[in-house]
């Protein structure tokens, strides 16, 4: 199992596969990391970044569209779909549940990641991501946590 040992974007999110990508970047300030992760998707390549967080502290880039919102609703989560994205991110705890509500992403998202914070939510995860066809999974283990209560799924078609 791989293991992410740090908040730095480079190190959390560098499975990834940005150049030339819209990303849709669910929850992206800064908080524990030296960088927003919204400013390095723009750095590692990105085409877009469309990023939401509860506040836009970190996040007033005009290189990208962002959003001080909380994801609350699955009405939420499909808003910030119209863009088309082709990477989704996600790092808002609990705004994992809305996923389930969530039938199929567009046909643009080939790559689906997200961090997790109780076994219930990676649950629901996991069935999402089967549901939408996704072909590839990995669990990565955060820190020492037991990937039961804590960790990120990244999906990739």
């Amino acid at each position: 199992m791989l293991k992410i040992n740090s908040e730095e974007p480079k190190e959390h999110w560098s499975f990834l596969d940005i150049p030339g990508k819209i990303v849709l970047d669910l929850g992206c300030g800064k908080f524990y990391s030296s960088i927003s992760t919204a400013q390095w998707f723009l750095d590692e390549g990105a085409a877009k970044v469309i990023g939401v967080d509860i506040s836009k502290e970190g996040i007033e880039d005009s290189k990208f569209v962002a959003y001080a919102k909380a994801v609350s609703s699955k009405e939420d989560l499909e808003y910030f779909l119209h863009y088309m994205p082709e990477i989704i991110k996600c790092d808002i705890e609990g705004a994992e549940r809305y996923f389930d509500e969530i039938e199929q992403l567009p046909s643009s998202v080939k790559q689906f990641a997200v961090e997790y914070h109780d076994n219930n939510l990676k649950n629901i995860c996991e069935k999402a991501i089967q549901r939408w066809g996704f072909t590839n999974v990995e669990l990565y283990q955060l820190f020492n946590e037991n990937t039961d209560r804590v960790g990120v799924l990244h999906a990739w078609k």
